[in-house]
């Protein structure tokens, strides 16, 4: 792996099996699911169109935040460049 691989690092949807990137601002996200009956959880990737087509049309809010996590957020200051 190289450096430029992670500034466009892509994974199969989990929806529609095409390319989806997950580096920043690509059009990704990661989906984990849990139970509440017992330990272990499972993750894929999605587009954020896929998961957010697939949600009920009646959860509104659930379907905007699906398209707006991670999106317009400001970046982590850098290590040993936080304030106190």
């Amino acid at each position: 792996m190289h450096a430029a691989d992670l500034r466009k690092f892509g994974w199969p949807c989990g929806y529609c099996g095409q390319l989806t990137i997950l580096s920043p601002g690509g059009d990704g996200v990661t989906v984990d699911v849990r139970s509440s009956e017992g330990p272990g959880c499972a993750s894929f990737a999605a587009h954020r169109s896929c998961l957010a087509d697939r949600l009920d049309p009646d959860f509104n809010g659930d379907r905007a935040r699906v398209k707006a996590v991670g999106r317009n957020q400001p970046l982590p200051p850098a290590i040993g460049n936080q304030s106190s």
